[in-house]
C-alpha cells in the first residue's frame, strides 16, 4: 500500500509549505527554529515516514551540530529522554521540557497524515494511544489511481483542508435524512434506519446509503459550516479548518467551481481575512542584534471577533481567552518607566423607601411571572403586595413617620416644590447614599523605546520593526472595499533571563491581550536631523500607548500565595 505519484506529490507540497524538510534518510525535519521566544535555544523536530516516531533535537546556532533531547513513540505515546541533554537543556526547567514535547507532538499533529505511508495512517488512527491520532482521517479508497496487476489496494488519507472533494460531489443526489446521519457520524441502510457508526471500529462503511467519497463531502460540508473564523484561525476541536484561498488556484474556471461550491459562511470569511502585508513568516525581530538581559517581547496575533454568545446569549468570554496564531514577534529591551494601575468604577447611588417598596414589588412580580410561567399567578402575587404596602404606607398598620414622608412626598410633587419636607418639619427625606459598584476598568500602558542602530543589520531591523507595529496597529480594507477589517491586536509579557533560558518575568505585571491604540516616531530624538552614508537615521525613539481588550478579574489570579508570578 503506498501513495501514487500525484498523492505523494501533493503530499510534498503540503509539506513544503508548512516548513517540514525531507532529510533523504527516510525522516521529514521541521527547523532549526527557535523554541520558547528564545533565539540561543535552536530546536529541530525529526519523523520516520514509516512509523511516525519523533525525534527532538537541540541545534547549535554556531556549529550547527544536533544533540538528540526526546524521542516520542508514535504508537505507545512513550517518551525516551537522552538524560544528560535533557537535563541541560533549558537548565533543567520542568516547564520548558514538557512544553518542549507538547510542542513536538502538536507540530507534527498537523502534517502527519501527509509523512507517513497510508498503512501507518490506518494502524495510528486506531490506536488510542498514539499521540498523532488526532491528525489522522478516515482513509477515502475512491480517490486513488487503478493499482496495477498483481498489486494490492492503493489508499489515499482524505485531506479535509482542500476543497477538491466537495466541489466534485453531487449533492443534489444526498437525501436531508442521508446528509443529517453522515454529519453525526452515522450510517443507515436502505429504509434509513441507522445500523452503525462511522467512527466506531469495524464499521461496515459499505452498508451505508452513501459512498466513502460521499460521506466524506458532507462531512467537509459540516466543518466547512462550523468554522467561525478566517483561514488560520484555530475551529473546534475534532474538525479541520476549510482555506478559502486553497480553492482559487488552478484555472479561472476551476476556481470560478470551487467558489460556487463554498457556503456562505466560508465567502464571508475570505472576505474579511487580513493581507499578508503584517506578517505572516512567524519571525522574530529583535533590538539590539545581540540582546542579553531582560527584555519585553510584544507578539503581534489576529483579532479575534467576540461573537454574541452560546444558545444562552451569555457568557461570551474574555477576548484575551480566544485562541489564535502568532504572526510576528518583536523584543525589545526593558529601558525605562514601567507599571501598572488597576482600577474599578465605582459611582453614586441612592434610593429613597418609597422607591425600594415599587422596586420590590416588581421584582417579586416578574419573578413569580417567570418561575411559574403562569400571568394569574404573577397577577396575583402583584395585587397582594400591593395591599400589604399600601396599608404599610397610610394604613391603620403603618408607620408614623412613614406616613408623614409620604404625605409630604406626594405632596410636594402634586404644586412642583422642591424642600417641602425641609419646610414644613425642618427635615429631608433618607435617600440612603451609597457608592456602589458599577464595573471594572480597561488597563492603558505606555511604553517609550530609544533605539540606536549600531550596524546595518540593525538598521534594517529596526525598519522592520517600525513597520511591523504600523501595519498591524491599523484597519485594513475588506475585498469589496465596504468594511474595515479589525486592526491585529498584541500580546505582550515581559520576560527574564535570571536563572538561564529566558521565561516570564515572576516580579513583573502580566498582560492581558491588548491594542495598539497610538504609535509615534520622533525620527531626531537628539533634536537635531542625523543620518549615516545610507540616509539610514542615526536614533529613533518610539512612543506607543496599548489598551487591554477585556479587564482584569480575580478569576485571572492563582492566589496571593503563588510565586510563580506577579499576576495582572
Amino acid at each position: 500500500m503506498a501513495r501514487s505519484q500525484s498523492q505523494q506529490a501533493k503530499a510534498n507540497r503540503q509539506l513544503a509549505k508548512a516548513g517540514w524538510i525531507d532529510e533523504g534518510d527516510g525522516t521529514y525535519a521541521l527547523g532549526p527554529k527557535p523554541f520558547n521566544s528564545e533565539l540561543t535555544e535552536q530546536v529541530l523536530y525529526k519523523v520516520n515516514k514509516d512509523t511516525a516516531n519523533t525525534e527532538v533535537y537541540k541545534v547549535s546556532r554556531s556549529t550547527l551540530e544536533r544533540s538528540l533531547l526526546a524521542s516520542i513513540d508514535a504508537t505507545t505515546g512513550k517518551i525516551t529522554s537522552n538524560k544528560d541533554n535533557f537535563i541541560t537543556f533549558y537548565n533543567n526547567d520542568k516547564q520548558a521540557h514538557k512544553l518542549l514535547i507538547d510542542t513536538a507532538k502538536a507540530e507534527t499533529s498537523k502534517n502527519v497524515v501527509h509523512m507517513i505511508q497510508p498503512e501507518t495512517a490506518v494502524i495510528l488512527s486506531q490506536t488510542s494511544s498514539s499521540p498523532y491520532k488526532g491528525g489522522l482521517v478516515n482513509l477515502n479508497p475512491e480517490e486513488i489511481e487503478e493499482p496495477g496487476s498483481n498489486e494490492g489496494p492503493f489508499f489515499e488519507v482524505v485531506d479535509l483542508s482542500s476543497t477538491s472533494t466537495a466541489s466534485t460531489i453531487d449533492f443534489s443526489a444526498i437525501t436531508q435524512a442521508e446528509r443529517d446521519a453522515a454529519k453525526n457520524n452515522q450510517i443507515i441502510d436502505e429504509s434509513g434506519k441507522v445500523i452503525g457508526s462511522t467512527t466506531s471500529r469495524g464499521s461496515d462503511v459499505t452498508n451505508a446509503k452513501l459512498t466513502p467519497e460521499q460521506l466524506a463531502a458532507v462531512q467537509q460540508e459540516q466543518n466547512i459550516n462550523n468554522q467561525s473564523d478566517v483561514d488560520g484561525y484555530p475551529v473546534p476541536e475534532g474538525s479541520q479548518p476549510i482555506s478559502p484561498s486553497s480553492s482559487q488556484t488552478g484555472s479561472n474556471s476551476s476556481s470560478d467551481d470551487n467558489v460556487s461550491a463554498q457556503t456562505a459562511d466560508e465567502r464571508n470569511a475570505a472576505q474579511f481575512k487580513r493581507s499578508n502585508k503584517g506578517g505572516t513568516n512567524k519571525g522574530h525581530m529583535q533590538y539590539p542584534e545581540t540582546m542579553n538581559g531582560d527584555r519585553i517581547m510584544f507578539q503581534v496575533v489576529d483579532y479575534q471577533k467576540s461573537g454574541l454568545g452560546g444558545e444562552n446569549g451569555f457568557g461570551i468570554g474574555q477576548a484575551s481567552k480566544r485562541s489564535t496564531n502568532i504572526l510576528s514577534t518583536i523584543f525589545l529591551p526593558i529601558q525605562r518607566g514601567y507599571g501598572d494601575t488597576l482600577a474599578c468604577n465605582w459611582g453614586e447611588g441612592e434610593i429613597n423607601p418609597l422607591t425600594a417598596m415599587a422596586a420590590s414589588l416588581s421584582y417579586s412580580t416578574i419573578m413569580t411571572a417567570a418561575e411559574t410561567g403562569n400571568l394569574g399567578d404573577a397577577a396575583g402575587t402583584f395585587l397582594s403586595g400591593l395591599n400589604s404596602r399600601a396599608n404599610t404606607l397610610m394604613g391603620s398598620e403603618g408607620n408614623a413617620e412613614l406616613k408623614q414622608m409620604t404625605a409630604a412626598y406626594f405632596a410636594a410633587q402634586a404644586v412642583g416644590m422642591q424642600g417641602f419636607l425641609s419646610r414644613t418639619a425642618g427635615a429631608a427625606i433618607n435617600n440612603n447614599l451609597e457608592l456602589l459598584f458599577q464595573g471594572p476598568t480597561l488597563r492603558s500602558f505606555n511604553f517609550q523605546f530609544r533605539l540606536t542602530p549600531r550596524s546595518q543589520n540593525e538598521s534594517n531591523e529596526i525598519r522592520r520593526i517600525i513597520k511591523t507595529f504600523k501595519i498591524n496597529m491599523v484597519p485594513e480594507a475588506s475585498q469589496s472595499n465596504l468594511f474595515l477589517n479589525a486592526p491585529r491586536v498584541f500580546d505582550i509579557q515581559y520576560m527574564t533571563t535570571i536563572g538561564g533560558g529566558t521565561k516570564l518575568h515572576p516580579f513583573m505585571n502580566k498582560f492581558k491581550r491588548c491594542a495598539l491604540r497610538d504609535f509615534s516616531v520622533n525620527y531626531s530624538p537628539d533634536g537635531q536631523y542625523m543620518t549615516y552614508s545610507d540616509a539610514g537615521m542615526t536614533a529613533y525613539e518610539l512612543s506607543m500607548t496599548f489598551a487591554e481588550l477585556d479587564p482584569v478579574l480575580a478569576n485571572d489570579y492563582e492566589g496571593v500565595d503563588d510565586t510563580s508570578s506577579m499576576g495582572f
